[in-house]
């Protein structure tokens, strides 16, 4: 993989974890825009998903990439910003995730 790839990745990874941040913070706020800023960075993971496909990657691996990317992402934010706490089945479920990372790149 080239760096352009990898930045759109990383960028589309860092967006849905942004996006799913604002919107929990959503859950316990009374103002909208909690939402909106949710709702925006989901549409930029949409345009760079995009990216990914129209740059020539298969559309499974690219899916699968950046799912697993989102997933761990979204776990550390659950448990670092948020205190949500993994059990230990789900953090053997990240560790696999990570191999199938490492099987598919």
């Amino acid at each position: 993989m080239d760096a352009k790839l990898i930045f759109i990745f990383i960028f589309i990874i860092c967006a849905e974890t942004g996006a799913q941040f604002f919107l929990q913070k959503q859950i316990t706020s009374d103002k909208i825009h909690f939402l909106i800023l949710g709702v925006m960075l989901y549409s930029l993971v949409g345009l760079g998903y995009y990216g990914i496909l129209t740059y020539g990657k298969k559309l499974a691996i690219a899916n699968s990439l950046f799912n697993a990317g989102s997933e761990i992402m979204v776990a550390l934010l659950g448990f670092a910003i948020f205190g949500q706490k993994l059990s230990y089945i789900q953090i053997l479920g990240l560790i696999l995730v990570i191999v199938g990372i490492n099987m598919l790149s």
